[in-house]
């Protein structure tokens, strides 16, 4: 009896795959590029901040991690004059760019009855 619901879902799958525009149709609007790797690191749209985008994108760095606790990414202070766009000079100065390593014990965990948290 495990096989009809298993043989159901993979239809399922197989034919969502299969279906030209089916992962388009979720989102509503078509990939910039037909891979991830051809993407320029700056992404392809116009309502956002390319220079975030590049500082996002960033495969490998040879920083060694700074051991950095929660509270003090929590006490980072924000920018005075930074716009989206500009250059990221004065986030920079606030340590963005920092490769940093965060240490924590979990005390307490329960299960999401709702689904994602």
């Amino acid at each position: 009896m495990i096989r009809a619901p298993s043989l159901i879902l993979a239809i399922a799958v197989a034919t969502a795959a299969a279906v030209p525009g089916a992962v388009e149709a979720k989102s509503g609007k078509k990939p910039c590029r037909p891979t991830l790797a051809e993407c320029p690191d700056q992404g392809c749209g116009t309502d956002f901040d390319p220079n975030l985008n590049l500082r996002k994108n960033i495969r490998s760095d040879a920083q060694t991690p700074t051991l950095r606790t929660l509270t003090w990414i929590k006490n980072r202070p924000d920018p005075d004059n930074f716009s989206e766009g500009d250059t990221r000079e004065e986030l920079t100065a606030l340590d963005e760019g920092q490769a940093i390593s965060v240490v924590g014990s979990l005390f307490v965990a329960k299960a999401e009855l709702g689904g994602e948290s």
